[in-house]
């Protein structure tokens, strides 16, 4: 069982995005279409790659999970990222003992399997 807790991504806005990046990939691809040498296949790679190499960029920029930080012991990184994003600065909301607690035992169990 793997759980790492975060805020839920709204399914519709998921939604929305997953069909419009389709819609765009499927025009990109239908403009290219006449194109009469390599390059009719080859922008909708790039294009597609170049999305990629955005997301490898920007990594470095988004923080660790807090599942993952009490699971290197690092509890202290967990709860002020937990403060920031659960409870809006306030460290002693009770969301964030419950949370650190529910993440240890999630641990705690995958460590016994």
């Amino acid at each position: 069982m793997l759980c790492v807790s975060s805020t839920p991504f709204p399914r519709f806005l998921f939604r929305f995005l997953l069909i419009l990046a389709a819609t765009i990939a499927a025009w990109i691809t239908f403009g290219t279409f006449r194109i009469n040498n390599n390059w009719s296949w080859r922008i909708p790679a790039l294009l597609q790659g170049a999305a990629s190499i955005i997301q490898v960029a920007l990594i470095w920029f988004v923080p660790e999970s807090p599942r993952w930080l009490v699971d290197q012991g690092r509890i202290e990184e967990a709860q002020a990222l937990i403060t920031r994003f659960h409870a809006n600065g306030d460290p002693n909301d009770p969301i964030v003992a419950l949370e650190i607690a529910e993440i240890e035992q999630a641990c705690l169990v995958d460590r016994e399997m």
